[in-house]
């Protein structure tokens, strides 16, 4: 299993944090959010990891992963980063988004869920955002689920019964292939546009994820329990600071 964790964002809301300094190395409490994603993902699965890096790549080197550098990154947005690798792999795929703490046990059930696509979704989200008056809930990633299928993904979409996507997915490596190979012909000749984007190279995760949806891929919801936290504003690294050794 490779696991990919995306960091080639420049983390701006953050401010002079990450001025010189990429989002998942911001030391909470006695570690940084690279450390903690890297201390359960090896319980786990070892050393199969590949940061995918953009602004600051020599400061991910001493944690003894693979890092590859985005070299594109101020081009174009997260999917455009993730899609970047433009590598074929032989084995499931697991994306992580280099600003999610989590449990062990969360990442456990995404490696037992046998999918091509699957998305990692929190039911009980709504209590997380009452401290979270910097990140409002119409900023969280919702997912609609109608005959046990995913239907729908974006931001402030309406229902009481919506999950949030937590900023992990896992792709089979048949899942993978079709991604990428989605990916380089939407670069191609996508126009306009593109679900929630503006155009194509403004496009997240989500949007193609969605696009997926639209061409009548089984997403599946992985449903994970355990604590979770999002790191985007400094409200965020104090909220985390007060809930983490």
């Amino acid at each position: 299993m490779k696991f990919l964790i995306l960091a080639a964002g420049s983390g701006t809301r953050l401010g002079k944090q990450t001025e010189f300094l990429p989002k998942s190395l911001i030391r909470i409490n006695k570690k940084t959010i690279l450390e903690r994603q890297l201390n359960i993902i090896k319980k786990n699965q070892k050393n199969n990891v590949v940061i995918i890096a953009g602004p600051n790549k020599e400061k991910f080197l001493e944690f003894q992963v693979d890092v590859f550098e985005d070299v594109e990154y101020k081009k174009h947005e997260q999917l455009g980063s993730l899609a970047s690798i433009n590598k074929i792999f032989d084995e499931d795929v697991i994306v992580i988004f280099s600003d999610v703490i989590f449990d062990e046990g969360i990442i456990k059930e995404i490696i037992k869920t046998e999918c091509d696509f699957g998305i990692a979704l929190d039911q009980n989200w709504r209590e997380k955002y009452i401290e979270r008056t910097d990140h409002p809930i119409s900023q969280a990633d919702l997912v609609e689920i109608k005959d046990g299928k995913i239907r729908q993904i974006k931001k402030n979409l309406q229902g009481k019964d919506n999950s949030e996507f937590i900023g992990i997915v896992k792709f089979s490596s048949y899942g993978w292939k079709i991604l990428i190979q989605l990916y380089n012909k939407l670069k191609e000749n996508h126009e306009g546009s593109f679900h929630d984007a503006n155009g194509f190279d403004d496009a997240y995760i989500t949007d193609v994820i969605q696009e997926l949806i639209g061409l009548d891929y089984n997403i599946k919801p992985i449903f994970v329990k355990g604590n979770w936290l999002e790191i985007d504003t400094p409200q965020d690294l104090e909220i985390a600071s007060k809930k983490l050794d």
